[in-house]
């Protein structure tokens, strides 16, 4: 039984806000990333760049940012000068980072649920369950595709990440499904019947 007073919209709306807000004066980042793609001319350098700066320097830490307050996010150039935070603040950085040398970033929040099961995790979607979409992960549309930067690590090829197919809602709470392209995909789906 699901229940939920709960709607996407307002959810995402609230999480959009919060992050507009608290990265307003994000100077230190913006600066830092700019110094990093000094001499890279290449997009796909760039983005690599400043993803694994983040992904090297800024550690995981503290609880999920769904068990705050949303006002609660951090500051990019706090998280930075921290050298630590949650997911949400660190692609809050990778996101600012990004804009400040040139590009456009998204950031999703995608299920962890990448079983493509609907009898389970439909219901999750339709009858809002807060924490269903619980990882914000950053994307950059580039030359048609489309490149997730934080769900791995370092060593990822751009745009490979372990939530291929997985159910995620943007922040203006349009359902999406994070669809890495065919040549980035670092695993299948095969079904097998054994008789």
């Amino acid at each position: 039984l699901y229940v939920s007073s709960g709607d996407w919209k307002n959810h995402c709306g609230a999480i959009r806000s919060a992050a507009r807000e608290v990265s307003r004066k994000s100077r230190a980042a913006r600066r830092r990333a700019k110094r990093l793609v000094k001499g890279a001319r290449a997009p796909l350098d760039r983005m690599r760049i400043v993803r694994d700066d983040v992904l090297r320097n800024i550690r995981p830490a503290g609880p999920s940012f769904l068990d705050l307050p949303v006002t609660r996010l951090s500051a990019p150039d706090r998280t930075l000068a921290d050298r630590y935070g949650h997911p949400a603040d660190r692609a809050l950085l990778l996101a600012e980072m990004l804009d400040a040398v040139g590009f456009d970033p998204e950031i999703i929040l995608a299920s962890r649920d990448t079983t493509d099961y609907e009898r389970f995790s439909r219901p999750q979607r339709d009858i809002p369950q807060l924490k269903h979409f619980s990882y914000p992960l950053v994307a950059v549309r580039h030359k048609g595709l489309t490149y997730y930067l934080n769900g791995g690590d370092q060593y990822d090829d751009l745009g490979v990440t372990a939530l291929d197919k997985a159910p995620a809602v943007t922040l203006r709470g349009k359902p999406v499904t994070v669809s890495a392209p065919e040549e980035m995909r670092d695993r299948r789906r095969n079904e097998w019947t054994i008789c």
